[in-house]
């Protein structure tokens, strides 16, 4: 699988997404807008999935929301109540 690699206008923060399934929106962590740049995959990236809209990324930071819809990552994925805002 094919990865490319965009960069954040605003923080700098650099994602990686599969070529064939498009270009993301906004940056994860911002959500400023994205260039495409060329940079090889970061070892310390890891991959998520986001749940509602299905579309995969790999970051290094844990990301804020999904780089192509409005989904917000829970800020503690593993504790087992509700978030608090």
């Amino acid at each position: 699988m094919e990865l490319k690699s965009f960069e954040c206008k605003g923080c700098g923060t650099i994602i990686w997404v599969p070529e064939e399934q498009g270009e993301p929106l906004y940056c994860p962590l911002c959500r400023s807008s994205l260039t495409e740049v060329n940079v090889k995959l970061d070892k310390e990236a890891k991959e998520y999935t986001c749940p509602e809209c299905e579309n995969k990324f790999s970051i290094v930071k844990p990301p804020y929301k999904c780089a192509y819809c409005n989904y917000t990552f829970p800020s503690t994925p593993y504790l087992k109540q509700d978030e608090k805002l």
